[in-house]
């Protein structure tokens, strides 16, 4: 059930954008905030197993007992379809349950299964495995890393599942303190001990507020549990308590959380999520539903009844969940060798630098940078040597274009391109000026360049005044022309022209 195979095979690694535009549109399936964990495993694994072509892909977890590991289903890419159910007893197979609970990425990572961890509340509760039978592969950094985005994925479906029981708890506990006041006269101590058996086995921090004061007028005991804090310590700090507590950024909506509440019918619930300060000085979320408890006889409420949901763990998934999801777009948007922005990010920039400048009639300014006789290096050098080069120079324009809303990117092969935005055929010289300075001074040595012994460049500037009439492309085709000029008069010069 869990072999590995030993020969590696070619694989196409999907484009980073192709996993970034997947991963958005994981993101927006309905089951995972639904509640319903076995639809949305079913479309995670499914797009999983087509997108990075692996023969299976599946979700299991951990039962309650902790024994065993069920297969709550797994997409197999020939058949269409999807198996549920096999178990896997931890007793069965002790190395790879501990090495399970190690977390991150494991397993052999050269081979063809790929298998992280899935977490919630902090506790391991189950596993994400996918594999390519009798075929190995190198697994890429960007596959790993949205494996990764995607454990966070099943972790937010199993969050939005627990939220939906615990509403349905929370509900049904409503009705029944409804119940208990219609029965208090009859049976008040009686309903008083039952009730203080539900409040103590509640997993949420329970509460009742005086609505003018503020003053807690009962709080259980999971207070201590989520904020470290005791009853009687709330008490001390008086009805101010929840300002003093509460994150900095989170008190006007916790002000206009209360203020709602006075124009809410019975049974209405107002809920928001804010920070609130553990006793020991770090930051914890918490997802607060309140309702009016009781009023007065002009019907004013008197007291809030509320219940706070620890939901940190929750946050912390959604955090990485954003951060796997910026890389998997920096990763779109870079070359790999040089680490300045690709020609698909260089197309997208010039496309919105145009349009600002339509908008704003503003000159545009395009430099083209192509390395001198880096084909002769190459040979006499050998390519490593080139890649070396390319990294360096392309560091190099970087550094001589200083403003931030200027972009250097990678135009292909040993070509490079300089977008500046605002910027006229001066100041664009200015820095064509810095860039064969900074390029020179890397002095890169170069035997076999006709025009210095060391690297250097030539530029085409191309300059308009206005972006009106004038498309993108033709700015790109008059830097081309001035670069080629430039080229023509001998190398290691820019040549320009307005347009």
């Amino acid at each position: 059930m869990f072999l590995k195979t030993k020969h590696p095979a070619p694989f196409s690694l999907p484009q980073p954008a192709v996993l970034t535009s997947a991963l958005a549109e994981l993101n927006q399936c309905a089951a995972i905030y639904s509640g319903d964990l076995v639809a949305a495993s079913e479309h995670v694994t499914a797009t999983a197993s087509k997108l990075l072509n692996l023969d299976k892909f599946g979700l299991w977890l951990l039962q309650n007992d902790d024994t065993a590991l069920v297969e709550i289903n797994t997409y197999l890419l020939v058949q269409g379809t999807y198996s549920r159910g096999d178990r896997l007893e931890i007793a069965d197979y002790p190395d790879y349950f501990e090495g399970l609970g190690k977390g991150g990425l494991f397993g052999n990572l050269s081979q063809a299964l790929i298998q992280v961890p899935v977490y919630q509340h902090g506790n391991l509760v189950g596993v994400l495995r996918g594999e390519q039978v009798n075929k190995s592969r190198c697994w890429q950094p960007e596959e790993q890393a949205f494996v990764g985005a995607i454990s966070g994925l099943i972790t937010l479906a199993l969050e939005c599942q627990s939220k939906q029981q615990l509403e349905t708890t929370q509900k049904r506990q409503l009705r029944l303190e409804a119940i208990e006041r219609e029965q208090l006269a009859q049976a008040w101590q009686e309903s008083q001990r039952f009730i203080q058996k539900i409040l103590d086995a509640s997993t949420n921090i329970l509460y009742v507020n005086d609505f003018a004061s503020g003053q807690n007028i009962y709080v259980n005991r999971w207070l201590q549990v989520v904020l470290g804090y005791q009853p009687d310590d709330l008490n001390k700090l008086g009805g101010c308590f929840l300002n003093q507590l509460v994150h900095k950024a989170d008190r006007p909506a916790v002000a206009n959380q209360r203020r709602q509440l006075t124009s809410m019918g019975d049974g209405e619930i107002v809920e928001m999520e804010y920070r609130l300060q553990h006793r020991s000085g770090h930051w914890r979320w918490l997802l607060c539903r309140e309702t009016v408890f009781q009023r007065d006889g002009d019907g004013q409420p008197t007291q809030i009844f509320g219940t706070a949901t620890d939901i940190t763990d929750r946050k912390q998934a959604e955090v990485a969940l954003k951060e796997a999801n910026r890389e998997l777009e920096r990763l779109a948007n870079v070359d790999g060798l040089t680490q300045v922005a690709n020609r698909r990010f260089f197309d997208f920039y010039l496309q919105k630098s145009w349009e600002k400048s339509n908008r704003n009639q503003n000159p545009l300014t395009l430099i083209l940078c192509d390395i001198d006789y880096f084909k002769p290096y190459n040979d006499a050098y050998g390519h490593q040597a080139g890649d070396v080069c390319l990294q360096q120079v392309s560091q190099a324009i970087e550094s001589a274009v200083q403003r931030e809303s200027d972009l250097v990117a990678r135009y292909g092969g040993e070509e490079f391109a300089i977008v500046l935005p605002n910027t006229t055929c001066p100041g664009a010289q200015r820095v064509a000026n810095n860039i064969q300075q900074a390029v020179l001074s890397l002095k890169i040595l170069h035997q076999h360049s006709a025009v210095a012994p060391y690297i250097t460049v030539s530029l085409g500037i191309a300059t308009m005044k206005c972006a009106e009439d004038i498309a993108p492309d033709a700015l790109i085709a008059t830097a081309d022309q001035c670069l080629y000029q430039a080229k023509y008069e001998g190398r290691n010069r820019y040549c320009f022209e307005i347009i």
